[in-house]
Formats: C-alpha cells, sequence, structure tokens
C-alpha cells in the first residue's frame, strides 16, 4: 500500500508539472476489495467494498465519508470530463462528491442522468413486452418530471431544481428494478417445474417397475391436454406482439418437461424392496439428514463435517463389512470442510509432505518399473517447479498437463488399478494449484473411494435380482454420493481451473464432458 500511494503521488506531481492549470481530477478505486491475505472470491465486507478516493479539479472536499454504489462512479467519471452519461448505465450521479460552487452545472448533469435512467427504464419495460398497448404509469411519472424540470429550469431556484430532480432519479431506480424484477417469479416458477418434471422422469425410468395395467384414456387425456397447452402457450405469445421469446421458451420446456413426467407417472410405479428391515427407517432418516447438511452446507461450510460423519455413519449401516481404511478416512474427510478455505500464507511444507507420501506410495506399491519411473519423474519436476527450482511458466506446465491423460491411459481397464492410475495422473496437476492441505484432501478421498468398488457390485447385484426395484440402500447410498460431491466441490472447481485456464476450454463444455463421462459409466457398470 505504501509502494502504490508513493507511485500515486508521483502521477499526480508529474500530471501538475506538466500541465500546471490545476484542472485535473483524479479518481482512485478498484474492481474489487481484498482481505489482507489477498482473498477476493467470497462475500465477506473487505472482498465485497472498494475504494474510492476522488480529489482535484471539480471535487468537493467535505472530507468526510460518503458511501455509494459501484456503478455510479461512471457518471461521475463522465460529469467530471463533460461527457455524456453512457446509454446502458444504471449508476446515479453522486452530486455530492461535485464542487457545489456550481450548482447550474450539477442540475444539468442530474437532470442528464434522469433522462438516461427513463431510456433504461423504457428498455426494460419494452424487454418484458409490458407497453405494446398502454404505457405503464411510471414511464407517465417519469416523462411528465421530465418534461416539468424542462420548462421551468432555468427559472425555479436551482436548491429547489436539485430535490426535485434527485426524487425523480429515486422514482427511475425503482422502476428500473420493478421490470428488472418483473418476470422472476415467473422464471423461478417455469425452472422449477421443468427441473422437477425432469428428475421425476429420470426416476421413474430408471427405478420404476411397468404397471401391469395403464389406463389408456388416461395417458390420451394427457396427451391431448398438454399439446392444447403447448399451442395455447404460442397463440398467446403471437397475439401479445412481443418479439421476446425467452419467456415463451421456458414455459414451452416445463410443459414438455411436466407431460413426460406424468405420462411416466401414470406408467411406471416405485415399489421399495428392503432387505433390512431393522434398519428401515435409520435409514430414511440418515437420507434426509444428509439432504439437510448439503442444504445448510452452502451458508455454513461447517455443516458439512456433520453431514460427512452422518454419511460415514450411514456407510456403517449399509456396509458392514467395512475396511477399517474405509471408516478412518470417512472421519478424516470431515475435519476438511472445518479448516480454513484461504490461508494468510501458503503453507509449502503441508503441500511438499503430501508429494514425499505419494512418492513413497508410488516406490512401494507399483510394481511396473517404468510406470515408477515415469511417476517418480513427474512428482521430482512437480515438485522442482512448485518450489520455483524450475520455471513452471513454460513448457514445464504444459509437459505436466499434457502427460496427464496419457499416463492414465496407460493403465489397464480394471477399477481398481484405472482407479489408481487417475489419481496418481491428476495429483501433479493439483499440486501446483495447492497452498495448503489439498492434496493431502486429495490423497484422503482417493483412499476413501478405493474402498467403495466391492460396495458398488454388491448393490448392482440386488438392484438386477429385484428386477428394477429400488431399494432403501440405494437411495440412501445416492445420498451420500451426492454429499461427497458437494464437500469436494473445491477439489473439482480447481480441476476446472486448470483446464480453463492452461488449454482454454469453456467451464460448460468440461461440464457436459463430465456428464456424458458419467453416463457412460453408469451405463456399463449400474443405474444409479
Amino acid at each position: 500500500m505504501n509502494y502504490v500511494d508513493r507511485r500515486i503521488e508521483e502521477v499526480v506531481q508529474m500530471t501538475e508539472n506538466i500541465f500546471g492549470d490545476n484542472g485535473t481530477a483524479y479518481i482512485f478505486t478498484a474492481d474489487h476489495g481484498m482481505t489482507d491475505w489477498g482473498s477476493h472470491g467470497s462475500g465477506s465486507t473487505d472482498e465485497t467494498e472498494t475504494p474510492l478516493i476522488a480529489w482535484g479539479a471539480g471535487i468537493n472536499a467535505f472530507n468526510i465519508r460518503h458511501n455509494i454504489e459501484q456503478v455510479d462512479i461512471t457518471p461521475l467519471i463522465s460529469s467530471l470530463i463533460g461527457a455524456p452519461i453512457p446509454i446502458n448505465s444504471e449508476g446515479v450521479l453522486p452530486w455530492e462528491y461535485l464542487n457545489v460552487t456550481n450548482l447550474k452545472y450539477i442540475n444539468h448533469a442530474l437532470l442528464n442522468n434522469l433522462k438516461q435512467l427513463t431510456h433504461q427504464v423504457k428498455a426494460n419495460c419494452k424487454m418484458n413486452c409490458e407497453n405494446n398497448e398502454f404505457t405503464d404509469w411510471r414511464e407517465r411519472e417519469l416523462d411528465m418530471k421530465i418534461s416539468t424540470l424542462n420548462k421551468h429550469f432555468e427559472t425555479e431556484d436551482s436548491n429547489e431544481t436539485l430535490k426535485e430532480i434527485v426524487d425523480a432519479i429515486k422514482l427511475a431506480k425503482k422502476s428500473l428494478l420493478y421490470f428488472r424484477q418483473y418476470q422472476r417469479t415467473r422464471f423461478l416458477i417455469y425452472l422449477s417445474i421443468m427441473w422437477l418434471g425432469w428428475i421425476t422422469l429420470l426416476f421413474l425410468k430408471i427405478s420404476g417397475s411397468r404397471r401391469p395395467v395403464v389406463h389408456s384414456f388416461t395417458l390420451l387425456i394427457v396427451d391431448i391436454v398438454f399439446p392444447i397447452l403447448l399451442i395455447t402457450t404460442f397463440i398467446e405469445h403471437k397475439v401479445s406482439g412481443c418479439g421476446n421469446w425467452r419467456l415463451p421458451s421456458y414455459a414451452f420446456l416445463a410443459i414438455i418437461s411436466s407431460w413426460l413426467a406424468i405420462r411416466s407417472t401414470i406408467t411406471y410405479s416405485i415399489k421399495l424392496k428392503v432387505y433390512n428391515s431393522k434398519y428401515y427407517w435409520t435409514m430414511i432418516a440418515e437420507t434426509i439428514v444428509l439432504l439437510a447438511t448439503m442444504f445448510v452446507g452452502l451458508t455454513y461450510r461447517s455443516a458439512l463435517s456433520i453431514g460427512m460423519l452422518c454419511a460415514t455413519f450411514a456407510q456403517r449401516v449399509v456396509l458392514k463389512d467395512a475396511s477399517n481404511l474405509f471408516l478412518w478416512t470417512a472421519l478424516s474427510l470431515a475435519v476438511f470442510p472445518l479448516l480454513p478455505v484461504v490461508e494468510p500464507y501458503p503453507r509449502i511444507y503441508i503441500v511438499l509432505l503430501s508429494v514425499c507420501v505419494v512418492l513413497a506410495t508410488v516406490t512401494l506399491k507399483i510394481q511396473s518399473k517404468n510406470r515408477k519411473i515415469a511417476e517418480t519423474f513427474r512428482l521430482i519436476i512437480t515438485g522442482l517447479t512448485y518450489l520455483e527450482f524450475v520455471d513452471g511458466r513454460s513448457w514445464i506446465s504444459w509437459l505436466i498437463l499434457l502427460t496427464t491423460p496419457l499416463y492414465i491411459f496407460t493403465y489397464p481397464t480394471q477399477l481398481k488399478k484405472r482407479m489408481q492410475g487417475i489419481v496418481l495422473g491428476l495429483f501433479c496437476p493439483l499440486v501446483l494449484l495447492s497452498a495448503s492441505y489439498e492434496p493431502f484432501f486429495f490423497i484422503f478421498l482417493a483412499l476413501h473411494l478405493s474402498c467403495w468398488p466391492q460396495w458398488n457390485m454388491i448393490s448392482i447385484q440386488r438392484h438386477k435380482n429385484t428386477k428394477n426395484l429400488l431399494t432403501i440402500e440405494e437411495l440412501l447410498i445416492a445420498a451420500i454420493l451426492v454429499s461427497f460431491l458437494r464437500e469436494n466441490k473445491k477439489m473439482f472447481n480447481s480441476l476446472w481451473l486448470l483446464s480453463t485456464i492452461m488449454i482454454n476450454i469453456p467451464e460448460q463444455f468440461i461440464i457436459d464432458v463430465i456428464y456424458i463421462v458419467v453416463f457412460l459409466w453408469n451405463w456399463q457398470y449400474g443405474k444409479y
């Protein structure tokens, strides 16, 4: 901060020496705030609030703190340099920052700001297709205020004019917020119906059993009603004269999704098979608790530890013959959500210790001499790059990244061996993105998942034996898997970040590829 202050002083002195007219205004701000240790990705006050310091020509030296929104900086700069406010700006000119000795200019700038915001209100109203026949009262009110101010701008008292313009700008901001949120409720309803129908459809297709008797008349009614709803929605939108097809498109998807879900409900039925009636209500309660902790974990990260402990208990109920390694690694994973997400200083020794642990594992466990040499070389290069003995900003990082899938593909397709290859292959890129305990989290997760295949195959065999009947155990397993995904989100984000930064692939494409891989895996090895 002292360094930045000195550079700013040099820039100001150089500018004043060149122009020498004291006619320059200076604004110091930032795109985001930051904590003392450099974090800016959370929602804390330090990370969301930004500094704004203005001084120089045209600035009012009131020397007190005056909070504004970040979007208000644009009209402030425009007014200082005498340029029109950008038409798409939604900021309000913080006129208190301007020198009040020129109150007439402030009123002119605020009036232009009001006209520009009124244009935004009309554009948003038109986008929502609400002005086809009648003008909204908010638009009429703003137009009337602008017309009145234009007529009496020169004759009225400047202070009174200032007050009227400020009140009109407040109305414009409220109107803009109204039209911005006008269709939000309908969008949320359509999205909820669409996803609920899609989930119901998949659930019935995967786990439902076909009803012995299907009422064809009911199906016929459903097949007639829903196309009529689609046609009615289409005609209603065309008659309205609205050119925005965004909301009707969501409505079409919601109707189609609910149509398919209702047809599946009529055709299929869910029958739960209980293998262990003794723990029937226990497993249902555990499933509900896991879902609740995932929801609470969105706000309170420590709730994920409770969810992991519940998952460990649930695994003990479902998989009685689980190894001690399975349970101890599960308990270890419950500790990680309690650790700080961002620390003031990187703990290099923890990362290097994880590299040593994996290096020892490779030396002792891998039988193939070629694989042992290749992985040892990758780990050593990764460690040297992390310690900055090797410059990783050039071809070294590309080498580590590109050899990762190649290294994984050299492993056979047997589940245990392929999992070993995936873990060792992804470990090196993850180390380069780590600052503390992240590699150890990955190690414990790998050890924990390595104990799953036997449980997976047992559940699949039970699924086949019950002729597609759903079991309470499988519902609990699904909840455990989803809780794992929620707790391990940070690691997945790191891998996505590596892909999007180093090979410039859009994140949505990465997500789609993951979905396809999971689908193909489930198609071959199981249905959940």
